[in-house]
């Protein structure tokens, strides 16, 4: 089926959004140890969207870096990791969320060894803008892998003691070897 799905946004001029994605810079606006954590997020649109724009969000998906003690991942690089076929498949698994109408989101940290706090801080930023701009009212899934799970889980404990507005329901999914 999702063959089918792939051949016919080929000859509906669709394929050609495979590879569309857009990067944004982002700097957290809560203090943690008189710094603001700072980063940046790739948005690879679901493959119907009218254009790669923070603003056109449906169904947004958030994947929270993991734990990068040499600081050399990139976004770019995590979306080629999870990309990889999923057996039985020619599709990544990001590819196939993005067949599903899915706008997935790597956020990248410029410290990935920076404190937890710091680090959620600024997934929080993420949050809000995502929450601030999204066109639909579906939820918000952030999935976390490690030390990214950890942040995530962080971040949304201190969003909720701290009363925090959260207009959308935020679905969380932790990763761990």
């Amino acid at each position: 089926m999702k063959h089918i799905l792939i051949i016919l946004l080929f000859l509906l001029g669709g394929i050609s959004q495979i590879n569309a994605q857009c990067s944004y810079n982002i700097t957290a606006s809560l203090l943690h140890q008189d710094s603001l954590a700072s980063g940046d997020f790739r948005l690879y649109p679901r493959l119907n969207a009218p254009a790669c724009n923070i603003n056109e969000l449906d169904k947004p998906i958030i994947f929270v870096e993991t734990f990068d003690f040499l600081n050399e991942q990139s976004a770019v690089q995590t979306y080629t990791l999870l990309n990889q076929p999923v057996s039985g498949s020619n599709v990544g698994a990001i590819s196939s969320l993005r067949l599903l109408g899915y706008d997935v989101i790597i956020l990248n940290f410029d410290d990935a060894t920076n404190y937890i706090q710091s680090n959620a801080f600024l997934l929080i930023e993420l949050i809000n803008q995502i929450n601030n701009s999204k066109i639909s009212n579906e939820e918000l899934t952030i999935i976390g892998h490690g030390m990214g799970g950890v942040v995530a889980r962080y971040a949304l404990a201190y969003m909720e003691e701290h009363n925090m507005p959260r207009n959308r329901t935020l679905c969380f999914f932790r990763c761990s070897t």
